[in-house]
């Protein structure tokens, strides 16, 4: 049975859970600025660094930060969907902020890296991947391109520009989760930090 929506929001709102929020804040800003490098490195070699199986590690933590903050956000909007409306304690004026006040800063940094991803993709033609999947086949020493089963002989550059856009199409669409995601982990954090400041007033 579950337990009451009022129980429920200020188990969410608590200190634990304010500060794993914390904690998605820096795991979030650090696979932002991850995915940034990562772009910018790749554009600028013009082959990928790591595989595709290596690859798909990077959209595991990325679920979890993104996932947490929607599965939690309950919690922050309360039964009444009026946000600071949960912590009793938390000052008056809490309840009028929005989710990015006063998180500037840190919100400049993840939106300055997924612009960098988005830049870097735009001007090197790699934003959008080819209509297949670029490979290589081992047995016939060739790379091809894979569009459902029809496979077309391309050339190595082909086969590396596929691969860095395939990369780069995903990684943009990782980072709008992840600044989606950002914004909300930092307002969670922010709200309980003010309440312990209004209380030690």
């Amino acid at each position: 049975m579950d337990p009451p929506l009022g129980h429920q929001a200020s188990w969410v709102n608590g200190r634990a859970h304010a500060t794993i929020s914390l904690c998605f804040v820096v795991l979030d800003l650090i696979l932002l600025v991850g995915a940034a490098v990562w772009t910018v490195t790749t554009s600028v070699l013009g082959h990928p660094l790591i595989g595709q199986a290596e690859f798909a590690i990077f959209f595991v933590p990325m679920f979890v930060v993104f996932g947490y903050a929607v599965a939690t956000r309950r919690g922050i909007r309360g039964p009444t969907g009026r946000q600071g409306n949960l912590s009793p304690q938390l000052p008056p004026e809490a309840d009028s902020e929005t989710p990015i006040g006063g998180s500037w800063p840190v919100l400049a940094i993840g939106g300055l890296a997924g612009l960098t991803v988005l830049t870097a993709s735009i001007a090197t033609g790699t934003l959008f991947p080819p209509s297949g999947q670029p490979m290589y086949e081992s047995a016939r020493h060739r790379y091809v391109l894979d569009d459902h089963g029809s496979l077309t002989t391309i050339t190595k550059s082909a086969y590396e520009h596929g691969s860095i856009a395939g990369g780069h199409f995903f990684t943009a669409g990782a980072c709008v989760f992840l600044l989606v995601a950002l914004p909300m982990h930092l307002h969670r954090w922010r709200r309980w930090r003010e309440s312990i400041s209004s209380r030690d007033a």
